[in-house]
């Protein structure tokens, strides 16, 4: 058990890294629901859903891999086969799977997709991934790079610091220089996110003893406001960095998940990784409804597809652990859902013990 303050047990959730995971996740969610209205035949995406646009997306995937390198900071001791074990179920299985539904339904309903994909996708997964699913490529290659980073003999911390300073310094160059390989460069800034996560952020909290949440909120600003007014690359590193330790921040800040509300909350987060790999399935069959049924327009499309993307998917995962609790727990990960068995948040069947989280 732990609250922000010293020693944390890796074997207990953390109510705040997954009150921040939903946080995250309803960004991403919102974020594809209100660019889905730019892609609509008929529908106007409005100046303001643009600018809000804007802000989202300067740091809500960002924040996943902040988050990813702090959970992987509570495992440091973990043996070297567990961590395989995981990072292939946890992320390489969900990102084959789900990669591999998406582009067999994008190639059997052409039609209604945006982007059309054809059998090659399939074959090109390993070294290309689609549209939404890069973020899972790019984690389990920068999970990895940590991992290694970290167990280099007698100077592993010393090349981890080395490596969040150089992997920043990059990223800002080719940003600036060579525009064209934007793709390289958001890889080399999430890279030194999640060693910020992973290195810095822990020493950080413990040090913040009391409070640490209203500091790291005035941080994130700080680093956020730093970033507009340098303006260059650094207006895409900083905030970045800013958004992801403020949303941090906020999730420390807000009270344990004892009541159904913000147990529910926490839950989203729980499932985020259900959650962003369904969402998208989730939103158009509801665009698709609406539709059909002459529905359409920017509010109700936007609500509509957020809610959808977020609840049907929890839903689904909420399905999956509770078959898994019951009686195929091995199911999750095999339907690249990760490596969990049972739910942290929600009681899935009556008369069965409901583990006990900590913040």
């Amino acid at each position: 058990m732990s609250d922000h303050q010293g020693k944390v047990d890796p074997h207990v959730r953390l109510a705040w890294l997954d009150y921040a995971k939903a946080i995250g996740i309803f960004l991403v969610v919102f974020g594809h629901a209100s660019r889905s209205i730019e892609r609509t035949q008929g529908l106007t995406w409005s100046e303001h859903l643009q600018a809000l646009d804007g802000i989202i997306y300067a740091f809500h995937m960002p924040l996943f891999f902040l988050l990813a390198g702090y959970a992987a900071s509570l495992q440091r001791a973990q043996a070297s086969a567990l961590f395989w074990k995981a990072l292939f179920w946890g992320v390489a299985v969900p990102y084959l799977v789900w990669s591999a539904v998406w582009i067999g339904l994008k190639i059997l309903m052409p039609d209604a997709a945006n982007f059309p994909l054809d059998v090659s996708a399939l074959g090109n997964i390993l070294w290309q991934p689609v549209e939404h699913f890069w973020f899972l490529y790019h984690l389990f290659f920068i999970r990895a790079g940590w991992y290694l980073a970290g167990h280099v003999p007698g100077k592993g911390g010393v090349i981890q610091a080395a490596l969040i300073l150089l992997s920043a310094a990059a990223a800002a160059i080719l940003l600036t220089a060579y525009p064209d390989l934007d793709w390289v460069a958001g890889f080399l800034r999430n890279f030194a996110i999640y060693g910020i996560g992973l290195v810095l952020l822990p020493p950080l909290l413990a040090h913040w003893s009391n409070g640490p949440s209203m500091r790291l909120v005035l941080l994130g600003v700080v680093l956020w406001m730093w970033g507009l007014v340098m303006g260059g690359a650094a207006a895409n590193i900083w905030p970045a960095v800013g958004g992801s330790l403020a949303v941090a921040g906020l999730a420390m800040a807000l009270p344990q998940p004892s009541g159904p509300v913000s147990r529910t909350f926490a839950y989203l987060g729980e499932a985020s990784l259900a959650i962003y790999v369904m969402h998208l399935l989730a939103a158009a069959a509801m665009r698709i409804g609406l539709a059909k049924f002459g529905l359409l327009s920017e509010p109700v499309l936007l609500i509509a597809a957020t809610v959808a993307g977020l609840l049907l998917p929890a839903f689904a995962y909420w399905c999956v652990l509770s078959m898994a609790q019951w009686k195929a727990p091995a199911l999750p990960r095999f339907l690249g859902l990760g490596m969990a068995s049972r739910s942290a948040y929600l009681t899935l069947w009556p008369g069965l013990k409901q583990p006990v989280t900590t913040n």
